[in-house]
């Protein structure tokens, strides 16, 4: 699977027990329909309201989702997230605002963390 942000290889990575595929080249997190609520349970992060106040950008359809590959991805934001999300199967990437990382850069579990969801 490609990353639906910049076309590099997702690679599969548990983070807090749930396997999601993580975009080393940009640090986002595609979660598969289902994974982004139940990594929001487990690491209580409140990431079901996180998409709650998912706001597209003028239903701007963007890239290929790497699941079902449909061509109905939006974008969009939610906190201080990046959000894209593919109408087709609900899959959601997750990148934290200020996009791809420097050298000293947290990692992806570590961006994703209650703080920056909450802002």
């Amino acid at each position: 699977m490609d990353c639906p942000r910049c076309q590099n290889p997702l690679v599969p990575q548990k983070l807090a027990g749930i396997t999601a595929d993580v975009c080393r080249s940009c640090i986002g997190i595609w979660f598969d329909p289902g994974e982004f609520g139940a990594y929001g349970r487990v690491t209580g992060t409140p990431l079901a309201e996180a998409l709650e106040g998912f706001e597209p950008e003028g239903g701007r359809l963007l890239a290929t989702c790497p699941r079902c590959l449909s061509s109905a991805v939006e974008a969009g934001h939610a906190r201080a997230h990046e959000l894209l999300r593919c109408r087709t199967c609900t899959g959601v990437f997750v990148q934290a605002a200020g996009g791809a990382p420097g050298p000293d850069a947290a990692s992806p579990e570590e961006r994703l963390s209650v703080e920056t969801l909450q802002r």
